[in-house]
């Protein structure tokens, strides 16, 4: 599980540590004492133990989205709990909808029950109430923070959800999954307020339809969310695969288990349709290589097929159309 999530920062503001910055000649003590002051000053309370037999690592990422935001906490913390004290004085009301990217099962215990959350599944902790989460020697959590009354307008009795089994095949359940990497790869999003606004919707209305929001909140986050979500993951499917001659709206559809039509929807939404977005890449990265002197020695049919075209012709056509020059006229004039 882990290896399929990017080791990657969020580009929304963000504060981070992590014990592997830190002078090497730092005892594990002081190691933990910094990283429990850290988190403590910018999330809240909590107390850590930590494998014995192992170097003491620990990582702790907050990324802010609107009023809720995303915390990804790990290493080889082997107990994580918090106290009555503890909750009185941060304050805090906030739902964690965490996943678990380990490869080691989670357990948490909080309001008396006890869930076991496995590699890649999702469980329910609350901020308001003592509990504690155990994990194997090495762990790796990432949490949506929901601010508790933003969750209760979507989702009733939502303290009785708190350490509950979330069923692993809910759509929203996948598409939370999925919707995660495209959170964690700084690609996907823009350092922008306005679509980090746009983020935290989002993230709250998977969570409520994770969580089994009522019918008229289901209805409205089904809007927000889940369409929200499918387009972020068609947007980053055509980055990843715009370069393969093969490409098309079908191969898109059967990966993310939606029909081509539905493909289609959402991306003229956007207002760009699929195949100007495709051609628009593939000129771009076309135009990019022909401009650099590293690739002085590709043809341009080499550099077209590269770029995602099987057609010559049809390449050189759309070059000269986009960019007012043909490619060979491009590269002669040292444009770019």
């Amino acid at each position: 599980m882990a290896g399929e999530y990017p080791e990657r920062r969020p580009p929304a503001p963000y504060l981070s540590f992590s014990t592997e910055e830190l002078p090497p000649h730092l005892d594990d003590a002081e190691r933990k004492r910094l990283f429990q002051q850290f988190r403590n000053e910018v999330f809240g309370k909590f107390d850590d133990s930590f494998a014995d037999d192992r170097p003491l690592r620990a990582y702790c990422a907050l990324a802010i989205y609107g009023a809720g935001g995303t915390l990804r906490v790990g290493g080889t913390m082997v107990r994580t709990a918090n106290a009555e004290r503890d909750i009185a004085q941060d304050g805090r009301s906030d739902f964690f909808l965490g996943l678990n990217l380990s490869d080691y099962p989670l357990v948490q215990r909080q309001l008396g029950r006890e869930l076991e959350i496995g590699p890649g599944e999702l469980g329910l902790l609350s901020a308001a109430h003592v509990g504690e989460l155990l994990s194997g020697p090495e762990s790796d959590l990432w949490t949506v923070v929901v601010p508790g009354d933003s969750l209760r307008q979507l989702v009733a009795n939502v303290d009785d959800l708190v350490a509950r089994r979330i069923d692993p095949g809910l759509p929203a359940a996948q598409y939370f999954r999925r919707y995660v990497q495209v959170i964690l790869n700084p690609d996907g999003i823009e350092d922008d307020p306005l679509l980090t606004e746009h983020v935290a919707t989002t993230l709250l209305d998977l969570a409520a339809l994770c969580l089994g929001a009522g019918h008229e909140a289901a209805e409205i986050a089904e809007m927000r969310g889940m369409r929200a979500a499918r387009l972020q993951l068609v947007l980053g499917e055509i980055r990843e695969g715009y370069t393969d001659p093969g490409f098309s709206a079908e191969v898109v559809a059967k990966k993310l288990g939606l029909s081509p039509r539905r493909v289609q929807g959402l991306l003229q939404q956007t207002g760009v349709s699929f195949t100007e977005r495709v051609l628009e890449l593939r000129l771009q990265h076309a135009r990019k290589i022909l401009a650099s002197r590293r690739f002085d020695m590709m043809k341009v049919s080499e550099i077209a097929y590269a770029s995602g075209f099987s057609d010559i012709s049809y390449f050189n056509r759309c070059f000269r159309r986009r960019f007012g020059a043909s490619p060979t006229q491009f590269r002669g004039n040292g444009q770019g």
